[in-house]
């Protein structure tokens, strides 16, 4: 079970940045946004906006996905 949330984080790490751009038309805002909520792991989250960010020259996109993971997690308490 622990591989297999590994593995669908991994895929979503490196697939997610290429539908977010896709989705969201190059406005790294909702991008990162979408990366934030939508990725599981907090360290597949900085993964899939880092690969925004070299891909797409959008450092912000890395900065809202950060945040917004950030923000999902102290929710939780």
């Amino acid at each position: 079970m622990i591989l297999a949330n590994f593995l669908v984080g991994l895929v979503a790490m490196l697939a997610y940045p290429f539908a977010a751009h896709w989705l969201f038309g190059g406005d790294a805002f909702s991008a990162g946004l979408f990366l934030g909520t939508a990725v599981h792991d907090t360290s597949q989250v900085a993964g899939a906006g880092l690969v925004y960010q070299q891909l797409y020259k959008a450092p912000e996109a890395l900065h809202v996905a950060t945040v917004a993971k950030i923000e999902r997690n102290l929710s939780m308490l």
